[in-house]
């Protein structure tokens, strides 16, 4: 009878202890890793003549924007690509900062010079007075010039649909004008020059598959109206367990 409750007794100290080594090393399962996104924008930039006569007979979609490109036509403007969570917010940033001034103030202030013409000093003059003025910046702003790419992203439940905000820009070398002014007709403009910044930007929410491109927006000239520009966009999903990186 003792060696039968002996049998049972150690059977079930195995049981109870196969139990918690399954419940130890269901603890120490690895959660599974959320795969990350690899977001690529491409501003292309094609002759306006030659989209308008596309334009008359077929619709500009991406299909089209692919096959210009591919063959040869068009230009690159610029294509940022950034790689981020699920869920984050990842920005890329290729610039240069412009410093400029937004406002000024004229200072200025009367000189006397002593004259040598002799058809002055033949007047009685001896002295003329001479007026001096400057234009002195007084506030300044920043800008930064060049490619910013913000994209936020999120992945559905079976982690197969990305969801992307995309915000991306091209800022461009700025056009200065001057607002300077002349106190009297013989005197050149004062320096008062404000840049104007030429800017492509888009805006768009978008769903896609992994590997799939879409055209997010096009169709606007560039700043001298000989160009007409577009955006795609391609999503990978980067599965974390695989290595990319060797292909």
């Amino acid at each position: 009878m003792k060696k039968i409750q002996t049998i049972i007794t150690r059977a079930t100290m195995i049981a109870m202890t196969l139990a918690g080594m399954t419940c130890f090393a269901q603890s120490e399962a690895p959660a599974t890793a959320q795969p990350d996104l690899e977001v690529e924008v491409r501003i292309l930039q094609f002759n306006r003549k030659m989209i308008e006569a596309i334009s008359r007979t077929n619709t500009i979609d991406r299909y089209v924007i692919v096959s210009l490109f591919k063959s040869g036509e068009g230009e690159l403007v610029a294509a940022p690509v950034v790689r981020t969570r699920p869920g984050e917010e990842a920005c890329l940033r290729s610039v240069v900062e412009y410093v400029y001034p937004t406002s000024f103030e004229r200072e200025g202030r009367e000189t006397t010079q002593a004259v040598t013409n002799e058809s002055i000093v033949a007047q009685g003059n001896s002295s003329n007075t001479v007026s001096e003025e400057t234009v002195v910046p007084q506030d300044f702003a920043t800008r930064e010039v060049g490619t910013i790419l913000t994209v936020k992203s999120d992945l559905d439940a079976n982690k197969r649909i990305a969801r992307l905000t995309l915000t991306p820009q091209c800022v461009f070398e700025p056009v200065w004008r001057s607002y300077g002014y002349k106190n009297s007709p013989a005197k050149q403009p004062a320096p008062m020059e404000q840049p104007f910044f030429p800017v492509i930007s888009f805006s768009a929410e978008v769903s896609m598959s992994s590997d799939s491109t879409v055209l997010i927006g096009g169709g606007i000239p560039n700043a001298d109206g000989t160009k007409m520009v577009y955006m795609l966009a391609t999503v990978r999903i980067m599965d974390v367990d695989v290595k990319h990186a060797a292909k």
